[in-house]
């Protein structure tokens, strides 16, 4: 599994959501899907196109199964975008843009204003 996204618990993630400054990535996934390890193997890699662009955390939804029911995960993988503690995107599902795909959505959503927007946006 990429050693580049750090695996944290449903209180780390709360934690980094109420902290962080910056646009936080998180990748719900299970070890038992392959999607969601190809997913997180390829996202390992996004942190360094763009340096300081986001923080990217994973969860373990068999693990950390309130996590999963506090950010109403149904499916993995789901990638979702915090800015502030607050959602503002999501990705169920499905195979992954490619790594170019996703720095440009990355940069736009961590270019917002110092506000979040008012509701999320979901794919």
């Amino acid at each position: 599994m990429s050693e580049n996204i750090p695996e944290v618990s449903a209180g780390e993630l709360q934690e980094i959501l109420s902290r962080e400054e910056k646009l936080v990535l998180v990748i719900f996934w299970s070890p038992t899907c392959q999607p969601c390890r190809e997913l997180r193997s390829q996202l390992g890699e996004l942190p360094g196109l763009e340096p300081g662009l986001c923080r990217v955390v994973a969860v373990n939804v068999v693990t950390q199964a309130s996590a999963a029911t506090q950010h109403h995960v149904l499916v993995v993988p789901t990638l979702a975008f915090f800015k502030r503690g607050v959602e503002v995107r999501r990705i169920r599902a499905g195979v992954a843009p490619p790594r170019s795909g996703l720095v440009s959505p990355l940069s736009a959503l961590g270019a917002r204003g110092a506000e979040p927007p008012p509701a999320a946006m979901e794919d």
